[in-house]
């Protein structure tokens, strides 16, 4: 979305977003292909080559179609790595300078594993009813 959104004119923008997002609403890949297909005849013409982009990472970006429809928004989301980013960016801003790049190595290590330890136990939405088919995915 965000890359969507920095490639398109401000004036098309809210309507080739709200046009992307329908790709996400469909109830299945036919459905969500078709859709996309849809969107890159609309923009082609006018945006060429993010639409160039988008069907380079088209496999990519239809993958959560793959699993159970409760963890889709969590797998086509980013809330995770950001929140995960904000953590880092909160825990450096008042060490202004690292003396060494390993002294900055080892506290992204060190946070890395105090956020993982913090939410170990937690469940994201919608994988706590998929547990079983999602284990049966990966065995």
């Amino acid at each position: 979305m965000r890359n969507i959104k920095g490639k398109v004119r401000v004036s098309n923008r809210k309507e080739a977003l709200d046009d992307f997002k329908q790709v996400h609403k469909q109830s299945s890949l036919k459905e969500a292909e078709t859709v996309l297909h849809t969107f890159y005849d609309k923009y082609d013409s006018k945006y060429s080559s993010m639409i160039k982009n988008l069907q380079k990472i088209e496999e990519d970006l239809l993958v959560f179609y793959q699993y159970p429809k409760q963890i889709w928004p969590s797998i086509y989301s980013t809330n995770m790595i950001e929140s995960m980013n904000n953590m880092i960016k909160r825990k450096t801003k008042p060490k202004s300078e690292f003396p060494t790049e390993e002294s900055l190595d080892n506290f992204l290590g060190v946070q890395a594993i105090g956020y993982n330890d913090r939410n170990a136990n937690r469940t994201h939405k919608g994988f706590g009813q998929v547990t079983d088919t999602l284990e049966s995915y990966f065995d």
